[in-house]
């Protein structure tokens, strides 16, 4: 197995790392997670191709990075976030600010694990298949990735407003990188 390392796949975590610092564009995808349970690292990797390759992931190809990451999300990074997510208040009868800096190391490593994610699916980028980006919109890609993910919620949440001005905001980012 290929060691997986930031040299080699510097060009699609620079992308994640600016994408995700646009305004609007990690709330945009953390209420897509939230909401939607979209997963943040397939979505960063289909825009990445889509956008610096010019290859709008398919079904079949979707389904397949999600396939490659699903147990590490549910074994390691969902449990991360959730631990991460529970010191946010605080911990009685343990000083706030021991409970910061075990939060703050929990968050390195939940970043850590996101990071490995993605540089699975940048890694194993040649078995995902997809149509050029040209003869695809940039609202079939984000609505392929909203259907990966819909069986685990309601149809009202992920297709509630807010969702929609998520999707709107990852689309704006797109259409204005694939212009670029």
């Amino acid at each position: 197995m290929t060691e997986i390392t930031p040299d080699a796949f510097s060009r699609e975590w620079d992308y994640a790392l600016r994408v995700y610092a646009q305004p609007g564009v990690a709330e945009a995808c953390l209420l897509l997670q939230d909401r939607a349970a979209v997963d943040v690292t397939v979505l960063l990797h289909a825009m990445y191709l889509f956008t610096a390759n010019g290859i709008a992931l398919d079904d079949q190809a979707l389904a397949g990075a999600e396939a490659r990451v699903e147990a590490w999300r549910r074994e390691v990074i969902a449990p991360l976030r959730a631990l991460r997510a529970a010191l946010k208040s605080g911990f009685a009868s343990i000083p706030a600010k021991l409970v910061e800096q075990t939060r703050q190391k929990i968050k390195a490593a939940e970043l850590d694990a996101e990071f490995a994610a993605l540089g699975t699916l940048s890694m194993d980028a040649g078995m995902d298949q997809g149509s050029p980006a040209s003869t695809a919109s940039s609202t079939d890609l984000l609505n392929r990735v909203l259907e990966l993910y819909a069986s685990n919620v309601p149809s009202r949440e992920r297709r509630d407003a807010a969702v929609r001005e998520a999707v709107l905001c990852l689309q704006n980012l797109l259409d204005k990188e694939d212009r670029g």
